[in-house]
């Protein structure tokens, strides 16, 4: 007891050390100037907050009810649709590859599109519920495939049913990862609960970010991005808290299968897969279509699916290249996101003090909103692709980094005790048992990185106007040429799909191998 509670305390101690050291050096930053106007002090973006506490609090409130209700609905939806693709495994491709498609399609295109449904209010909590729901569908689904071959045996000697399989084995081995996805996912209902709020409602803290960088309140800036810091890092430390009660509950097994991918990796499963894929996307274009059809939408607010199509035949090569250029921002960003992931991960895992330091550094990266993060990078590398690289980078880590580290903390049965009994060195535990046994986790975790990377990419280049899908998207719905818009929307549905896809033939290679 008393080992447990000096390890709490130096825990404490030690992230309480890190988060003074980083808000020492944000001060001193801002005091001199260091990355320019864009960045001030944090007592002047404390002293904003103090200034502007009425108006703040109520727009926390609202963002923090939205994020909340989207973050609810996205969970439930998508741990229902592991449920589901679980026990009926008829559904399970379709459920997948149907989740991958319309997950694809960016939030920021569907903005005005809620709009033009009469649907302004519920933007931010649909934005919410996008951005965490397919982050969790597959953080569920991995879970529930993670049970042991040997303890799926003894169930099937003992001619237990499906539903007590689930109950009494898939269930509990699906917590833990679930907690993972549960983690993750709660900064990303926050920013999408802001970008919501920037289409058409009336409070919030995305309309007080959005009114201060129109009017370069750098100060209100920083303010209303130190309040989401706050709310979304809470979040995160709260789930941290719940996931290490999981653990000392239910433990952590290593994940020897993964959703969707037993069948998948055949001949016949890749032509399923791919059957199911066209007829989403069939039903899509019919839904499209059919809602231009009979509500007569004006191409102001939407083509229809012929315009966007004759705009794709009029210039493939333009859309070609602006891809490649979003493409490979997307897999550099990739790239970045999963060596710094990783190696914060292992240099957490090796060393209790450095990881408890860095826990508040970790937790500040994925909650500053993208909208703040960009002057700021933009200040260092310019307004240009890197700055968008480096977004991407930053967003990709997270993901990598949350599934990492608990990989690194997963064990095969016994496999400790017989390190342990042989007088392994902790290197050797590291790179014989940690290492491989974190393996899955980490090829799930840039499965989650994969599906957001390249639509994070895309955002960037919609907000700071550089190159790309996401630059000829803005310009093009600006200068009211929503044919040409949309064009680069579907493109950015086809590519994301497909960079998802290469991510799961990866995660699929590496779980058969590593199983």
């Amino acid at each position: 007891m008393r080992l447990t509670l000096n390890s709490r305390i130096s825990r404490i101690g030690l992230g309480t050390l890190g988060a003074a050291g980083f808000l020492t050096l944000w001060e001193a930053t801002g005091r001199n100037g260091w990355l320019g106007r864009t960045f001030p002090p944090l007592s002047d973006a404390l002293q904003a907050i103090s200034d502007k506490d009425e108006v703040i609090r109520r727009a926390a409130a609202a963002t923090l009810e939205r994020a909340a209700w989207g973050y609810l609905l996205g969970a439930l939806i998508a741990i229902s649709l592991a449920v589901i693709a679980l026990l009926v495994p008829r559904l399970e491709n379709s459920t997948y590859t149907g989740a991958v498609v319309v997950h694809a399609i960016p939030a920021i295109a569907l903005g005005p599109v809620i709009y033009a449904l009469g649907w302004t209010s519920q933007t931010p909590v649909l934005f919410a519920l996008m951005f965490v729901f397919f982050t969790i569908l597959v953080a569920a689904g991995a879970g529930f495939r993670s049970s042991s071959q040997s303890a799926n045996d003894v169930f099937s000697a003992l001619g237990s049913s499906k539903f007590t399989r689930f109950r009494l084995l898939q269930v509990p081995t699906a917590v833990p990862n679930l907690i993972d996805g549960l983690r993750v996912a709660a900064p990303a209902a926050v920013s999408g609960a802001v970008l919501g709020e920037w289409f058409g409602v009336e409070r919030g803290l995305g309309v007080l970010l959005l009114n201060s960088m129109r009017n370069f309140q750098v100060e209100q800036l920083w303010a209303v991005g130190v309040v989401l810091i706050l709310l979304a890092g809470g979040a995160y430390v709260l789930l941290g808290a719940v996931e290490r009660i999981v653990e000392r509950v239910f433990g952590r097994v290593v994940a020897v299968g993964g959703a969707h991918t037993d069948r998948s990796g055949t001949e016949q499963g890749w032509a399923r897969s791919a059957a199911t894929q066209l007829w989403v996307v069939v039903a899509l274009i019919a839904c499209w279509w059919l809602w231009i059809e009979i509500e007569n939408v004006p191409e102001l607010i939407a083509p229809s699916p012929y315009d966007t199509l004759q705009a794709i035949i009029d210039d493939p090569g333009l859309y070609f290249e602006l891809t490649l250029v979003t493409l490979s921002s997307a897999i550099g960003g990739l790239a970045i996101g999963l060596f710094l992931g990783i190696v914060l991960a292992l240099i957490s895992s090796l060393s209790p003090i450095l990881r408890n330091s860095l826990a508040p550094i970790v937790v500040v990266m994925p909650t500053v909103p993208i909208v703040v993060l960009i002057p700021l990078i933009a200040r260092i590398a310019g307004f240009s692709q890197t700055t968008v690289l480096i977004v991407a980078g930053l967003i990709a880590f997270f993901p990598v980094y949350v599934f990492a580290l608990s990989g690194l903390r997963a064990r095969p049965p016994g496999a400790d005790s017989v390190f342990s009994a042989l007088g392994s060195p902790g290197w050797r535990r590291i790179t014989f048992l940690a290492i491989p046994s974190a393996v899955p986790n980490v090829l799930t975790g840039i499965r989650i990185t994969a599906s957001i990377v390249f639509l994070a990419a895309l955002t960037a280049e919609w907000l700071m106007g550089s190159d790309g899908l996401g630059f000829h998207l803005s310009t093009r719905r600006a200068a009211f040429e929503n044919s040409e818009a949309w064009a680069a929307i579907v493109f950015a549905v086809v590519f994301a799909v497909i960079t998802y896809q290469a991510a799961s033939a990866l995660e699929r290679w590496g779980k058969e191998r590593w199983a």
